[in-house]
């Protein structure tokens, strides 16, 4: 099965399968000739690629991290639509996306400017990163969850990055996230607090419909010592 998949990079769209994952999500494209004079292009260049794309994501999200973080929260990916959690728009905050609207309600906030509503994130010290910057939202989960372990290790040296100590508590979100990462983050030989290790229940669902998100999310925040006001 093909369909069309645009380079995070470049943005062109080229078909692929689907079905299966690539052994590098990258392609030769022409911007990267041109800009690196090289015939095979930066895309191929696997290590440089990603730390490239993370780059462009957290260029976005830099005004919005806390000084001192208190809660790290690891999603899939960007969405393939184009919005980012760390995207501000005008006006009309944050429709359609469900993760960030999410959010919202569960602080009890909202405004009509998301970086207004970006910035009460801030505030709490809750920053949200993702386990990979390649938009992977419509593909099928041997794709997604392969794409996740090859950007592990990426992955931690983030972590390692944005937190405040080796004790800054995170919460996957996700099912096939805690599914994929979970058992990664036991083994991993650097110290991370990852809650959902902890837990007897280590997924949170992603919030769609009328699923338990909220509820999880807030034993999942409260196993790692994070309270809204209110809750003891």
């Amino acid at each position: 099965m093909s369909d069309d998949w645009n380079c995070p990079l470049c943005e062109q769209s080229i078909e692929r399968d689907s079905s299966k994952p690539p052994p590098c999500y990258f392609h030769t494209c022409n911007s990267n000739k041109q800009r690196n004079g090289n015939e095979r292009g930066a895309c191929r260049d696997l290590d440089r690629a990603r730390k490239m794309l993370r780059q462009k994501y957290s260029d976005w999200r830099r005004p919005y991290e806390p000084v001192s973080v208190k809660l790290i929260i690891v999603a899939e990916s960007p969405p393939a639509n184009g919005n980012y959690f760390y995207k501000p728009k005008q006006k009309g905050s944050h429709g359609g996306e469900l993760l960030f609207t999410a959010f919202m309600k569960h602080l009890n906030f909202s405004s009509d400017q998301k970086d207004v509503e970006l910035r009460e994130l801030k505030r709490c010290g809750w920053i949200l990163v993702d386990a990979t910057y390649e938009p992977v939202d419509k593909k099928c989960d041997l794709y997604k969850n392969d794409i996740m372990e090859q950007d592990f290790e990426l992955l931690c040296d983030e972590l390692k990055k944005v937190r405040s100590n080796d004790q800054t508590p995170i919460i996957l979100i996700k099912k096939n996230v805690c599914e994929t990462l979970v058992p990664k983050f036991k083994l991993t030989r650097d110290k991370f607090n990852v809650v959902n290790c902890r837990s007897r229940d280590p997924v949170v669902p992603f919030p769609m419909g009328r699923n338990p998100f909220h509820e999880s999310f807030r034993k999942m925040r409260n196993l790692g010592g994070i309270f809204l006001p209110g809750e003891s």
